[in-house]
């Protein structure tokens, strides 16, 4: 049976028949050549004094603090690259990538094994008529006297039926970058910001309540 503990949660984990034969493989090989005691001890000890190094370069510069990393991970690769199985199946090959994508940052080059993933602003697949009328919807009860978070909470709450991903802090952004105006950086489209300084739509009244529910309505 898989110990399924031994793989971190989300990633997927082989299959019961492909996990016995690499098991198998490396027992036959251990078992040709004798496991190697003195190369683990090596290892062990190469990984204790990475872990020197990291302690003495804590709140270091970035490059000194990715020292002891890339230096545990090379001596980890030359361990398991005493493995006819590891060079043979290019399992070694992935902590390469990783030894050279953290080199890689010392010269400012960012690899792809190493680059967040682009945050996704939930805001951009709201349409600007939406985002015009929620952030003037915000502005009214603002000055009617509700608190910034009240006010983006209850038109967030009012977007969710249509926009379930669009929180309060985004609606807050949608009303800053409207009253702020276009330009280099702008927070929303200028679309958004003509639409917001724009008369409201007829039969709209200036009013935060009706406005709040005109945003409710448009949203069906």
């Amino acid at each position: 049976m898989i110990d399924e503990s031994h793989f971190p949660p989300g990633l997927p984990y082989p299959d019961e028949e492909t996990w016995k034969a690499y098991r198998q493989q490396l027992i036959d090989e251990l078992i040709d050549k004798e496991f190697d005691g003195s190369a683990w001890i090596d290892l062990c000890a190469h990984l204790a004094w990475a872990a020197e190094l990291d302690r003495k370069t804590v709140g270091a510069k970035s490059r000194d603090d990715r020292i002891a990393v890339r230096y545990a991970l090379r001596r980890v690769i030359v361990y398991l690259e005493r493995s006819e199985f590891i060079l043979k199946c290019g399992g070694s090959d992935l902590l390469k990538r990783l030894y050279l994508a953290l080199g890689d940052l010392d010269s400012g080059k960012v690899v792809a094994v190493v680059k967040p993933p682009r945050r996704v602003n939930p805001g951009h697949s709201v349409p600007d008529p939406i985002i015009a009328l929620a952030a003037r919807t915000m502005d009214e009860l603002v000055k009617a006297g509700e608190s910034r978070l009240k006010a983006a909470s209850r038109v967030a709450k009012a977007i969710n039926a249509r926009h379930p991903k669009v929180a309060a802090r985004t609606v807050a952004r949608w009303r800053e970058g409207c009253k702020e105006g276009p330009g280099p950086g702008a927070r929303v489209s200028a679309k958004a910001i003509a639409q917001f300084h724009a008369p409201l739509p007829t039969g709209v009244v200036n009013d935060p309540e009706l406005l709040l529910e005109a945003l409710q309505k448009s949203l069906l």
